[in-house]
């Protein structure tokens, strides 16, 4: 199933559809923000591909909970990400940082990259992958996020008591942070 509320792009949605023979797909004219279990079922892939970085909040952050609610497998999303936080969010006690920004005159809000595996997280996705594309030129990230449940370690009962850690900003590592070490390694 694919959701698609703009009337050009859900006819762009139907051709790609009808062209690659994907007969078991369905094309429907809905809002994503409505998107629930009861209404549209559950499924093993989902694609939110270039909406959340569109969304304002609190939008963003509940259609992100609803792609995690009506995954079972795992959920490709693909999203600018804000380089740095220069205002915060927050949904349900948790402050989420990122940038304001104005979409075709329709406000946004880009989440840091810390904020949107925070978010992913705290939408039921228990592992997350960054794939890095090195053609890509919007700026776009895109994330593999997996539902699954926590895996036990096999070393003290202790250590699976313990809940794993959030996210944290002060935990996150830039990309230059790691190249620069990397390069720092090589020269050595």
């Amino acid at each position: 199933m694919a959701i698609e509320s703009r009337a050009a792009l859900l006819e762009k949605a139907t051709f790609a559809r009808d062209a690659l023979g994907l007969h078991r797909v369905t094309v429907v004219p809905s809002d994503v923000r409505k998107l629930s279990p009861e209404q549209h079922g559950f499924f093993n892939v989902v694609l939110v591909l270039g909406v959340l970085d569109r969304l304002d909040a609190p939008a963003v952050f509940e259609v992100a909970k609803r792609a995690g609610a009506v995954c079972k497998g795992f959920a490709l999303v693909s999203a600018r990400l804000a380089e740095r936080a220069r205002a915060s969010r927050e949904s349900e006690g948790v402050s989420y940082g990122g940038a304001p920004r104005s979409v075709n005159h329709e406000p946004s809000f880009l989440l840091t990259r810390v904020s949107m595996l925070a978010l992913l997280a705290r939408s039921g996705f228990t592992s997350l992958l960054e794939t890095l594309h090195p053609d890509l030129e919007d700026g776009s990230t895109c994330f593999a996020a997996f539902k699954g449940r926590r895996v036990a370690l096999q070393t003290t009962p202790q250590a699976n008591a313990v809940p794993p850690p959030a996210w944290a900003a002060a935990r996150g590592v830039t990309r230059t942070t790691t190249i620069a070490r990397l390069l720092r390694r090589k020269s050595r």
